[in-house]
């Protein structure tokens, strides 16, 4: 009993929810979790993981952003798996969001290191080739 909250209606509610008040107020129902205890399939709703550009501030999937990754031998590659090891920036795979997060040096302050000319052309022609559907060497490229 002590474990037990009691909510606004003065009911015992504990593993319940109630419903809209539009139609009875009084009706529980249970909640997911219970119904997986009791065996019904309740279909859960995924939530897709969301990131910031630095270039562009927009938040977006995570699946639709390509990772800048600063690994800690201080390199900085392109992690299209999303896993590699190390300080990681999002930014959408198109040349002008790249142009916008360099100048404004957001770039730079999401890795929190100074990036080189030569690096930074080299990561601008990875975003290139992959605008223009070019799969760039990494580990989850596929040869053919």
């Amino acid at each position: 009993m002590g474990s037990e909250r009691r909510d606004v209606r003065g009911e015992y509610s504990k593993g319940f929810a109630f419903t809209n008040s539009t139609l009875n107020p009084h009706i529980r129902l249970p909640t997911s979790h219970f119904l997986i205890e009791w065996g019904v399939k309740v279909a859960r709703v995924k939530k897709v993981p969301l990131r910031k550009c630095v270039g562009c501030q927009e938040m977006k999937a995570k699946r639709e952003l390509i990772r800048v990754v600063r690994t800690p031998e201080g390199n900085i590659e392109l992690d299209l798996t999303g896993k590699r090891a190390g300080r990681g920036a999002y930014i959408c795979p198109n040349a002008r969001c790249f142009d916008a997060a360099v100048h404004a040096r957001r770039l730079a302050k999401a890795l929190q290191c100074n990036i080189g000319q030569e690096v930074l052309l080299r990561v601008r022609e990875a975003i290139e080739g992959r605008e223009l559907g070019i799969q760039t060497a990494g580990p989850g490229a596929k040869s053919p």
